[in-house]
């Protein structure tokens, strides 16, 4: 294991290298370099998942190698054999957060060629959160898990179909806020970050200002109720400066009538808030 986790290693820095380069030959010259490492990770996972007293477990060592060569595969554009060795790896693991991550990265790092990569990026996600909410694991919410939710967000808007990739980012995070007001104990919590990323992504569209309005009242609401929870339970979900800016400039370029009234309310928040 350990002497062709050196192997992967060596393609996946001479695979940086490539993915760097202008040359045209850069992307076939990836998908040799992934190709390479991903014989030596086949070879880790039968390993790993023969040995009688940890059949289907990955050590942590082996785990990160096999992440490396999903995002190999991700940045060589081979979703298809990323997808393949995340369900090998995830065969029988009780925990392959590490390797849902690196799933989820290479899937939506893909997104400008095809919003279905995200889709599947999120279907993965929806089924990691319904195993882990079910099963008997006590597990709390963790920016680890907000990460994830965070990764797919960022997919859909990168997303070449505009449209509908800002339609299913808002979709995720209206999930994420329901989830999380109705019981704090589960993983889909969101950040500011979460937040931003939506307002950001609504902002450049034609007149978004009451659904950016209706954010800044759930990040409100949340706040909140976060001064009610418990450290390991509350959201860090605050308006900052990027939040109110998106709202304000929003309201400046919007014809909706009480749109100047807005902006002076919003501006008068502002200055009170600390």
């Amino acid at each position: 294991v350990a002497t062709r986790g050196m192997a992967i290693h060596a393609w996946e820095k001479s695979h940086r290298f490539a993915h760097e380069c202008s040359d045209k030959e850069a992307k076939n010259c990836a998908k040799m370099r992934s190709a390479k490492a991903r014989v030596h990770a086949d070879a880790i996972l039968s390993h790993m998942q023969s040995t009688t007293s940890r059949r289907g477990l990955l050590f942590e060592k082996p785990l990160s190698i096999i992440c490396d060569v999903i995002a190999m595969h991700g940045d060589a554009g081979e979703t298809t054999e990323a997808e393949e060795l995340y369900l090998r790896a995830r065969e029988g693991n009780t925990s392959y957060v590490p390797i849902l991550a690196a799933i989820i990265e290479a899937l939506s790092s893909n997104a400008a060629n095809n919003i279905l990569h995200v889709k599947k990026a999120h279907q993965f996600l929806s089924e990691f959160e319904n195993d882990i909410m079910k099963s008997n694991l006590r597990v709390l919410p963790d920016m680890k898990f907000t990460r994830l939710y965070n990764a797919v967000i960022a997919g859909y808007i990168s997303s070449t179909e505009k449209t509908d990739g800002i339609e299913l980012a808002k979709t995720l995070l209206t999930h994420m806020i329901e989830k999380h007001t109705s019981n704090p104990q589960h993983i889909a919590r969101p950040n500011t970050t979460t937040f931003v990323k939506v307002m950001t992504a609504l902002a450049r569209g034609e007149d978004n200002a009451q659904q950016l309005d209706m954010l800044l009242g759930e990040m409100d609401k949340i706040n909140n109720q976060s001064k009610l929870l418990p450290a390991e339970l509350a959201a860090n979900v605050v308006p900052n400066k990027v939040a109110y800016d998106l709202v304000l400039k929003s309201h400046t370029r919007s014809s909706a009538k009480g749109s100047n009234e807005h902006v002076s309310a919003l501006l008068d928040r502002i200055k009170k808030d600390p």
